[in-house]
């Protein structure tokens, strides 16, 4: 039994811990406690604010049911803002910054799912529960060719549930968004880890240009980048690489390398299932395959966490290009996006069969513009992410 701070006493409940920091020395605040359970027939939630370790001096938040008719979605939205403040980041260098967060709590029964109704508070026997967080940092907007730009980052702690596959294993990364700003409406143009941009000096690209990021300072919200020329540069690729990359082709259930010869030209495309714009993308790339001229080819590598991700999305779209599996993180880094450098999805490459690169670019906006490039016709607009 357990006497919160509005009087309730509830007496079933369960206790879930967000790790915040990656460092091996822990502090109080490096992990978020939440408690969820049942208290005179209402579902609450209570996040240890103070890290106390203790719920009794904590707001008490009272969790809707979900109806039958809402969308999931639309319940989230109702669900209430939980504040966090205080909190500690740690970058790569193991400096910790302090930032405040807000998430929503959506706790779900045993088999996945909202709750719908009183009768199944009493039935349940232990809880699960979701982490939907949109903390983050916001950059001033600027100005670039005309248009207005504008940098969100968000620090790893509480971003696991946004995109929690992406970033699975580089718990002090922080991810970094990069949206312009039209019409008041905001579109994901890219995005990356921060720290790796950091470390490696790669670029967010955006259109044909590139943003390089060269320093950030958390504690007084100071981003430090320029906008470099285009990322289409001449590169080339050694052959031998290309042919050496045996990946799994799902139409034929087993290891093959690419003939990146059998056209002048070969488009790949690395996306992966986890991945909501790649997966966004998927009507206008079968729109893409019917419009190609004689002279080029498509081939999709979808970087997954297991070859049954990679095998639900050939069963599902049936592709008529060829579809290749390679794991997203491999112990050797023997794998041809990490040769490559592909760190942001979704990526569109040109490669001539030679070997030479003749386009390079990620996000959405780079189906668009290999198309303009390439004189490919398409009829459908591309999708905008707000």
């Amino acid at each position: 039994m357990l006497h919160l701070k509005n009087g309730m006493v509830i007496q079933r409940y369960a206790v879930f811990h967000k790790s915040i920091q990656s460092q091996k020395e822990r502090h109080d605040q490096n992990e978020v406690s939440i408690l969820v359970g049942i208290a005179q027939q209402q579902l609450v939630v209570v996040a240890d604010q103070n890290f106390n370790h203790s719920f009794r001096d904590d707001s008490v938040y009272i969790i809707p049911l979900k109806s039958a008719n809402q969308s999931t979605s639309a319940y989230i939205q109702q669900l209430p803002v939980i504040h966090l403040r205080n909190l500690a980041y740690t970058d790569t260098h193991h400096t910790v910054h302090l930032f405040d967060a807000a998430f929503r709590c959506a706790p779900v029964t045993a088999s996945g799912k909202p709750f719908t109704d009183s009768v199944q508070l009493q039935q349940i026997d232990y809880f699960k529960c979701t982490i939907i967080s949109y903390a983050y940092y916001e950059s001033v907007p600027f100005s670039y060719k005309g248009a207005i730009y504008q940098f969100r980052i968000f620090p790893y702690a509480l971003t696991a549930a946004i995109y929690p596959k992406q970033i699975r294993n580089i718990h002090a990364y922080a991810a970094i968004l990069f949206y312009a700003i039209e019409n008041e409406q905001l579109q994901l143009m890219a995005y990356n880890t921060l720290d790796y941009v950091l470390q490696n000096g790669q670029g967010t690209a955006f259109g044909k240009d590139s943003i390089h990021i060269q320093s950030i300072d958390f504690d007084h919200q100071i981003l430090h980048f320029t906008i470099d020329t285009p990322l289409t540069a001449h590169v080339t690729i050694p052959y031998a690489v290309l042919v050496g990359s045996y990946l799994y082709q799902l139409a034929l259930h087993k290891k093959t390398s690419i003939n990146f010869q059998e056209k002048p030209y070969t488009i790949l495309e690395f996306s992966g299932t986890w991945c909501k714009p790649c997966m966004a993308l998927q009507p206008f790339i079968k729109q893409l395959v019917q419009q190609l001229p004689p002279q080029l080819q498509l081939i999709t590598i979808l970087n997954e966490y297991s070859i049954e991700n990679a095998e639900a999305f050939y069963w599902q779209h049936k592709p008529t290009w060829p579809v290749y599996y390679e794991p997203l993180y491999d112990a050797d880094n023997h794998t041809l996006h990490h040769y490559l450098n592909i760190g942001i999805y979704p990526t569109f490459m040109v490669i001539d069969a030679s070997g030479n690169v003749l386009f390079h670019e990620n996000g959405i906006g780079a189906l668009d513009n290999l198309c303009r490039h390439f004189n490919i016709p398409y009829i459908v607009s591309l999708p905008r992410e707000d």
